[in-house]
């Protein structure tokens, strides 16, 4: 009884710490990303294309386009781009 006792205690110890631990990683993470958004403010400005919000920095003026896509692996947002201003 005592040694089921003392097993029981030694996996609650074991699975409680890992979890404490992610919830203290995540709030850390959060606090981090609210304080680095207040210190740098994004350049640009939002607009919506294709019903979602798109942050877009653009500079210069004439007739050439560059697009500053953050993210850009993750979408075929620049072939897109190449694509649709060629025609």
């Amino acid at each position: 009884m005592r040694l089921r006792r003392r097993i029981l205690r030694v996996i609650l110890f074991l699975l409680a710490v890992p979890v404490i631990l992610c919830g203290a990683l995540y709030g850390f993470h959060k606090i981090s990303l609210w304080a680095e958004s207040r210190k740098y403010p994004p350049v640009g400005k939002m607009v919506e294309v294709n019903g979602h919000q798109m942050h877009v920095y653009a500079e210069g003026d004439g007739m050439k386009h560059l697009y500053f896509c953050p993210a850009r692996e993750l979408l075929p947002l620049p072939w897109i781009l190449r694509r649709s201003t060629a025609d």
